[in-house]
């Protein structure tokens, strides 16, 4: 509110449109707001994979599993 009193009553900012004082308030204010409260990321953790190897020896034991089952 201050910052729009500030557009209204400066000299040299009250001949700025409307439209553009709204749009340079806003980015002014957002940019202060985001450098005093910055929102912290979370850092994503990636999948940790199997390899290769041991997915090969999960998909053999898993046909065994279902040939002793069909017998």
């Amino acid at each position: 509110m201050a910052m729009s009193t500030l557009f209204t009553v400066a000299p040299v900012l009250k001949n700025i449109s409307s439209g553009f004082s709204i749009i340079i308030i806003t980015l002014l204010v957002a940019g202060t707001a985001a450098f005093v409260a910055p929102i912290e990321e979370e850092a994503e953790e990636e999948p940790v994979q199997e390899p290769i190897e041991s997915q090969k020896t999960k998909t053999l034991e898993s046909r065994r599993e279902v040939r002793k089952d069909e017998e």
